[in-house]
Protein backbone atom coordinates (compact mmCIF):
# COMPACT_ATOMS: atom_id res chain seq x y z
CA UNK A 1 0.00 0.00 0.00
CA UNK A 2 2.78 2.41 0.97
CA UNK A 3 4.54 1.62 -2.28
CA UNK A 4 1.43 2.49 -4.29
CA UNK A 5 1.06 5.80 -2.45
CA UNK A 6 4.74 6.62 -3.06
CA UNK A 7 4.39 5.90 -6.77
CA UNK A 8 1.28 8.11 -6.88
CA UNK A 9 3.17 11.00 -5.23
CA UNK A 10 6.05 10.63 -7.70
CA UNK A 11 3.62 10.62 -10.62
CA UNK A 12 1.82 13.73 -9.29
CA UNK A 13 5.13 15.56 -8.73
CA UNK A 14 6.24 14.74 -12.28
CA UNK A 15 3.01 16.14 -13.71
CA UNK A 16 3.35 19.37 -11.70
CA UNK A 17 7.02 19.79 -12.63
CA UNK A 18 6.37 19.23 -16.33
CA UNK A 19 3.44 21.63 -16.24
CA UNK A 20 5.57 24.36 -14.64
CA UNK A 21 8.38 23.80 -17.14
CA UNK A 22 5.93 24.01 -20.03
CA UNK A 23 4.42 27.24 -18.69
CA UNK A 24 7.89 28.76 -18.28
CA UNK A 25 8.83 27.84 -21.87
CA UNK A 26 5.58 29.31 -23.18
CA UNK A 27 5.89 32.51 -21.15
CA UNK A 28 7.03 35.93 -22.34
CA UNK A 29 9.02 36.33 -19.14
CA UNK A 30 12.72 36.51 -19.89
CA UNK A 31 15.20 38.16 -22.21
CA UNK A 32 14.75 38.09 -26.00
CA UNK A 33 17.22 39.13 -28.71
CA UNK A 34 16.27 40.02 -32.27
CA UNK A 35 17.04 37.22 -34.73
CA UNK A 36 18.26 39.55 -37.47
CA UNK A 37 20.69 42.41 -36.94
CA UNK A 38 21.08 44.39 -40.18
CA UNK A 39 24.29 46.42 -40.07
CA UNK A 40 24.86 44.91 -36.59
CA UNK A 41 21.92 46.88 -35.18
CA UNK A 42 19.63 44.85 -32.95
CA UNK A 43 17.12 45.00 -30.13
CA UNK A 44 16.66 43.20 -26.84
CA UNK A 45 13.29 42.87 -25.11
CA UNK A 46 13.13 42.06 -21.40
CA UNK A 47 9.84 40.97 -19.82
CA UNK A 48 9.88 40.71 -16.01
CA UNK A 49 7.54 38.76 -13.73
CA UNK A 50 6.27 42.02 -12.15
CA UNK A 51 5.10 43.24 -15.61
CA UNK A 52 8.11 45.53 -16.04
CA UNK A 53 9.39 45.89 -19.59
CA UNK A 54 12.71 47.07 -21.02
CA UNK A 55 13.62 47.63 -24.66
CA UNK A 56 17.31 47.99 -25.50
CA UNK A 57 18.51 49.09 -28.91
CA UNK A 58 22.20 48.69 -29.55
CA UNK A 59 24.88 48.13 -32.12
CA UNK A 60 26.43 44.78 -31.28
CA UNK A 61 29.20 42.80 -32.93
CA UNK A 62 30.04 39.24 -31.95
CA UNK A 63 33.48 37.85 -32.68
CA UNK A 64 36.10 35.38 -31.51
CA UNK A 65 39.40 36.06 -29.83
CA UNK A 66 42.57 34.39 -28.63
CA UNK A 67 45.53 35.53 -26.56
CA UNK A 68 49.06 34.89 -27.77
CA UNK A 69 51.26 36.09 -24.93
CA UNK A 70 50.37 39.76 -24.48
CA UNK A 71 48.76 40.03 -27.95
CA UNK A 72 45.00 39.91 -28.40
CA UNK A 73 43.91 38.59 -31.81
CA UNK A 74 40.26 39.19 -32.71
CA UNK A 75 38.38 37.76 -35.68
CA UNK A 76 35.06 39.20 -36.87
CA UNK A 77 33.04 39.61 -40.07
CA UNK A 78 31.86 42.81 -41.70
CA UNK A 79 28.14 43.51 -41.25
CA UNK A 80 28.06 44.98 -44.78
CA UNK A 81 30.13 42.62 -46.92
CA UNK A 82 30.69 39.57 -44.71
CA UNK A 83 34.43 40.07 -45.17
CA UNK A 84 36.67 38.49 -42.54
CA UNK A 85 38.39 41.05 -40.32
CA UNK A 86 41.41 40.25 -38.15
CA UNK A 87 42.55 42.77 -35.57
CA UNK A 88 45.48 42.57 -33.17
CA UNK A 89 46.37 44.67 -30.16
CA UNK A 90 48.89 44.61 -27.34
CA UNK A 91 47.21 43.92 -24.00
CA UNK A 92 48.03 45.46 -20.64
CA UNK A 93 45.92 44.53 -17.61
CA UNK A 94 46.46 46.23 -14.27
CA UNK A 95 43.94 45.60 -11.49
CA UNK A 96 40.57 46.70 -12.94
CA UNK A 97 42.01 48.45 -16.02
CA UNK A 98 42.45 46.90 -19.47
CA UNK A 99 44.49 48.78 -22.08
CA UNK A 100 44.55 47.76 -25.74
CA UNK A 101 47.39 49.30 -27.74
CA UNK A 102 47.16 49.27 -31.54
CA UNK A 103 49.48 50.59 -34.24
CA UNK A 104 53.19 51.08 -34.63
CA UNK A 105 55.45 52.98 -32.25
CA UNK A 106 54.96 56.69 -32.85
CA UNK A 107 51.44 56.15 -34.19
CA UNK A 108 49.81 54.14 -31.44
CA UNK A 109 46.21 54.29 -30.28
CA UNK A 110 45.13 53.26 -26.80
CA UNK A 111 41.71 52.01 -25.73
CA UNK A 112 41.37 52.20 -21.96
CA UNK A 113 38.68 50.04 -20.39
CA UNK A 114 37.45 49.67 -16.82
CA UNK A 115 36.11 46.39 -15.50
CA UNK A 116 32.34 46.66 -15.48
CA UNK A 117 31.29 43.30 -14.09
CA UNK A 118 32.23 39.66 -14.14
CA UNK A 119 30.17 36.51 -13.82
CA UNK A 120 33.31 34.44 -13.56
CA UNK A 121 35.42 33.43 -10.58
CA UNK A 122 38.70 34.43 -12.23
CA UNK A 123 38.71 38.24 -12.37
CA UNK A 124 42.45 38.71 -12.84
CA UNK A 125 42.55 38.19 -16.63
CA UNK A 126 40.69 39.54 -19.63
CA UNK A 127 37.54 37.47 -19.07
CA UNK A 128 34.54 39.52 -18.03
CA UNK A 129 32.85 42.82 -18.97
CA UNK A 130 34.75 46.03 -19.70
CA UNK A 131 33.34 49.55 -20.11
CA UNK A 132 34.97 52.19 -22.33
CA UNK A 133 34.25 55.39 -24.26
CA UNK A 134 33.37 54.70 -27.89
CA UNK A 135 34.47 57.16 -30.59
CA UNK A 136 30.79 58.03 -31.13
CA UNK A 137 30.73 59.50 -27.63
CA UNK A 138 28.51 56.72 -26.34
CA UNK A 139 29.38 54.13 -23.74
CA UNK A 140 30.59 50.79 -25.05
CA UNK A 141 30.89 47.44 -23.32
CA UNK A 142 33.26 44.69 -24.40
CA UNK A 143 32.79 41.18 -23.08
CA UNK A 144 35.19 38.25 -23.18
CA UNK A 145 34.13 34.69 -22.39
CA UNK A 146 36.23 31.65 -21.42
CA UNK A 147 35.31 29.79 -24.63
CA UNK A 148 36.99 32.34 -26.91
CA UNK A 149 33.77 34.17 -27.76
CA UNK A 150 33.51 37.92 -27.39
CA UNK A 151 31.24 40.84 -28.23
CA UNK A 152 31.24 44.61 -28.19
CA UNK A 153 28.04 46.62 -27.87
CA UNK A 154 27.24 50.32 -28.03
CA UNK A 155 23.98 51.43 -26.44
CA UNK A 156 21.73 53.45 -28.74
CA UNK A 157 18.55 53.67 -26.67
CA UNK A 158 17.00 52.12 -23.57
CA UNK A 159 13.33 52.48 -22.71
CA UNK A 160 11.45 51.15 -19.72
CA UNK A 161 7.77 50.62 -19.08
CA UNK A 162 5.17 47.98 -18.30
CA UNK A 163 3.42 45.32 -20.33
CA UNK A 164 0.11 43.47 -20.23
CA UNK A 165 -1.06 40.43 -22.15
CA UNK A 166 -4.50 39.13 -22.99
CA UNK A 167 -4.37 35.90 -24.92
CA UNK A 168 -2.12 36.53 -27.89
CA UNK A 169 -2.38 40.30 -27.59
CA UNK A 170 0.39 42.41 -26.02
CA UNK A 171 0.14 46.00 -24.76
CA UNK A 172 3.26 47.94 -23.75
CA UNK A 173 3.13 51.31 -21.98
CA UNK A 174 6.27 53.46 -21.95
CA UNK A 175 6.72 57.20 -21.31
CA UNK A 176 5.39 58.95 -24.40
CA UNK A 177 4.53 55.69 -26.18
CA UNK A 178 1.79 53.08 -25.90
CA UNK A 179 1.74 50.01 -28.13
CA UNK A 180 -1.73 48.48 -27.96
CA UNK A 181 -2.93 45.04 -28.99
CA UNK A 182 0.28 43.88 -30.65
CA UNK A 183 -0.34 40.34 -31.92
CA UNK A 184 2.39 37.83 -30.97
CA UNK A 185 3.12 34.12 -31.28
CA UNK A 186 5.25 32.03 -28.93
CA UNK A 187 6.81 28.84 -30.27
CA UNK A 188 9.22 27.38 -27.71
CA UNK A 189 12.20 29.73 -27.54
CA UNK A 190 11.05 31.84 -30.49
CA UNK A 191 8.88 34.96 -30.29
CA UNK A 192 7.13 36.18 -33.44
CA UNK A 193 5.34 39.44 -34.26
CA UNK A 194 3.67 38.47 -37.59
CA UNK A 195 1.88 41.76 -38.36
CA UNK A 196 3.22 43.75 -41.31
CA UNK A 197 3.81 46.72 -39.01
CA UNK A 198 5.78 45.28 -36.11
CA UNK A 199 7.12 48.18 -34.00
CA UNK A 200 9.27 45.91 -31.84
CA UNK A 201 10.71 43.78 -34.65
CA UNK A 202 9.68 40.53 -36.31
CA UNK A 203 11.49 37.57 -34.72
CA UNK A 204 13.24 37.19 -31.37
CA UNK A 205 15.05 34.30 -29.71
CA UNK A 206 15.00 33.61 -25.97
CA UNK A 207 18.35 34.19 -24.26
CA UNK A 208 19.14 31.26 -22.04
CA UNK A 209 21.62 31.42 -19.19
CA UNK A 210 24.31 28.80 -19.02
CA UNK A 211 27.01 28.13 -16.49
CA UNK A 212 29.94 30.49 -16.94
CA UNK A 213 28.24 32.55 -19.57
CA UNK A 214 27.32 36.17 -19.54
CA UNK A 215 23.85 37.56 -19.66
Amino acid sequence: MHRIISIAYIFLFTLIFNSCSYKEEESLIGRWESATKPFNLGATLIFEEDSSFTEIKEARVKYSYKLAGDTLISTSFSGLTGEKIIDSANVVIFQDTLILVRGKIGDQQETIMKRYDSLYTNTNGIIGFWKWAHQSGREAISEYHPDGKAAVSVLIDRRKGHYFTKGDSLTIVMPGTTLRDVYFELKGDSLFFPDKFAPLGKIFYRVKHENNSAE
